[in-house]
């Protein structure tokens, strides 16, 4: 702002001084000076300060105007010039913007183009309506996202802004049906873009806030991240909400970890330029890498990259996932062999864990004579083997295999059409792990680790329908740790926070798999257990109560006890609702009567 207002005052200073030497020596000729001036201001200024200097012109020689206020002649000269001035630089103006605009538009087709072709090769056979097909399903999977957004912060609707050649924000996804958004500068979202970084805006309407778009449905909350490649800003991914501080700190992380999901998107339909093999291995490698692209089903992904693999290869494929677990792998698919029962391997004893440790390729053309095994499980004579690890980002995902009972199976365009399928596989498996990772935080309490209250009430929900199908018993225990409040008080939150999550970790390690514990609140914890009656209830309510009572907690140095209440359907009740209430009916039963106890609902009296 201050280098235009300096640039406006340096084009007025000449007039000002031409002005006032005529007026001092009284040589009105002089002002005939100021109309070339006004020509060269009107074809190299901006047209906003030649129509600023066109107006101030009669300002400027306001004395001598009035000094000869009956000669119409110098009237209508400044008239006349302003008037032209105003006219020449509307005029440039509008052919310099049609310049720009055509530059932009070439500038724009090259880059498209150049995007398009192979490497830099000439465009082959449908090379660019792959290119164009793989744009379309990038923007298929976008849009998913985008709806996965605005369902996991309860917003109003998402969008995607990208950042265009010119630096600028331009619509690329909105869930809103009727498009109505007007970009209208940078604003909240440029400042976001610039500085790559996150923020949650509220009051919006009563601040009348300057958030870069407008739409037909006003809103009041934003949050905002920069989608980052990198120290490259790709754009600017948003939520907004038309309640009152809709959003939340922890909110952010969420919509980061959506950013990273666009990111990698983004990235995978780039991949294509990459790719150079021959052109029936070209259109092989595009098919299946749209397979491969189009899922967030980890079966289903896992389905499609041994498929494509095999297509490539012309020879059985498997996939093996790393599990938590330590050297711990999960076949999670095969094409052209009858897989295994056993499901689960370590591959320590295998020539695979080579390729897994070095984070390299492994290529063997004759294997007869190795002695280790080539894979976990028994199969066809194996003479040529490819084996290629899954990495993203340093991390060990998992390893593909393909395998010939030929020797020199595998030639060099193979091997390439399969490493860049890889390469799509591992993105897609990251972000496949990383959408389960965000379903987790939204199911789960972020201090226990245990299901939220939400989930558990959509899981009581759902047990007791099967429960009505299948007539067997389900038993629903509420517990509560006793005088936490005193725990908090006397030795601090954080020693309470520590407390909660140790009574949190022994209720993980007595549950059944069938079973789900919760956080029902504050220090609260609700327990489903499926298939099991007021009996097996209360043995289980009892083991779990011995447990606590006899632990030594490390935060605190006194006793902690908990007491439990139970309720059974359809024995105590016959809804939902009815066997929460009655579950807590018995808790507050034990806990007036002496508490670090278990009490069924069928004994309170009630």
């Amino acid at each position: 702002m201050e280098d235009e207002r300096f640039n406006f005052e340096l084009l007025l200073f000449p007039l000002i001084f031409l002005s006032a030497v005529s007026q001092y020596f009284g040589e009105r000729w002089l002002h005939f000076f100021i109309f070339p001036y006004m020509a060269i201001l009107a074809f190299n200024a901006r047209t906003r300060s030649v129509v600023f200097i066109s107006l101030l012109l009669p300002c400027i020689n306001f004395y001598d105007l009035l000094a000869h206020k009956n000669d119409m002649m110098i009237i209508l000269f400044y008239v006349t010039i302003s008037v032209t001035s105003i006219m020449i630089a509307g005029f440039v103006g509008q052919l310099r913007r049609e310049k720009d605009s055509a530059e932009d538009s070439l500038s724009s087709i090259t880059s498209e183009a150049r995007e398009a072709t192979v490497g830099s090769g000439s465009l082959k056979d449908g090379t660019i309506s792959h290119y164009l097909a793989t744009q379309l399903e990038v923007d298929e999977e976008l849009e998913g996202i985008m709806e996965a957004v605005k369902s996991s912060l309860y917003a109003d609707s998402s969008m995607f802004f990208e950042k265009d050649p010119s630096g600028q924000l331009k619509l690329r996804f909105t869930t809103d049906n009727d498009r109505s958004i007007i970009m209208t500068g940078s604003g909240t979202l440029g400042a976001v873009l610039k500085n790559g970084n996150s923020l949650i805006v509220d009051d919006i309407k009563s601040n009348k806030t300057d958030i870069g778009y407008i739409k037909k449905d006003e809103f009041d909350s934003l949050a905002a991240v920069c989608v980052m490649d990198g120290n490259f800003a790709l754009g600017v991914l948003a939520v907004d909400s038309d309640r009152f501080k809709a959003f939340k700190q922890s909110d952010l992380q969420t919509l980061s970890s959506f950013a990273d999901i666009i990111r990698h998107i983004i990235r995978r339909g780039k991949i294509y330029q990459k790719i150079k093999v021959d052109l029936e291995g070209l259109k092989i490698l595009q098919e299946e890498s749209l397979n491969i692209l189009s899922t967030l089903n980890i079966n289903e992904l896992c389905g499609n990259i041994v498929n494509g693999i095999n297509r490539i290869s012309g020879e059985p494929a498997v996939i093996f996932i790393k599990k938590d677990k330590e050297n711990a792998f999960e076949l999670a698919g095969s094409k052209g062999i009858r897989a295994p029962e056993q499901k689960e391997f370590g591959l320590n004893d295998t020539i695979l864990n080579l390729c897994i440790e070095n984070r390299q390729k492994l290529i063997l053309s004759d294997t007869s004579s190795m002695k280790k095994n080539l894979l976990p499980f028994q199969t066809i004579a194996i003479y040529s083997i490819l084996c290629f690890p899954l990495i993203h980002e340093e991390e060990v995902l998992g390893v593909t295999v393909t395998f010939s009972h030929r020797k020199d199976a595998f030639d060099i365009y193979q091997t390439e059409g399969i490493e860049i399928l890889n390469n799509m596989a591992s993105l897609s498996i990251d972000n496949v792990n990383l959408l389960h990772r965000i379903d987790e935080m939204a199911l789960t309490d972020g201090l226990t680790g245990l299901f939220n209250h939400r989930h558990f009430q959509e899981r009581l929900e759902e047990e007791i329908k099967r429960t009505g199908r299948t007539n067997e018993p389900l038993s629903l225990v509420l517990t509560d740790i006793d005088h936490f409040k005193s725990v908090n008080d006397n030795y601090g939150h954080p020693a309470g926070d520590a407390v909660l999550r140790e009574v949190s970790d022994i209720i993980k390690s007595r549950m059944r798999e069938t079973d789900i514990a919760a956080r029902y609140g504050g220090e609260e914890f609700a327990l489903i257990l499926t298939s099991t009656d007021v009996r097996g209830a209360l043995k289980i309510a009892e083991d779990l109560r011995a447990v606590v009572e006899d632990k030594d907690f490390l935060s605190v140095d006194k006793q902690i006890t908990i007491s439990l209440g139970i309720s059974s359907y359809p024995d105590d009740a016959s809804a939902k609702q009815d066997l929460i209430d009655k579950a807590d009916q018995a808790l507050y039963y034990a806990k007036e009567n002496g508490r670090n106890r278990s009490i069924l609902w069928s004994k309170t009296g009630k």
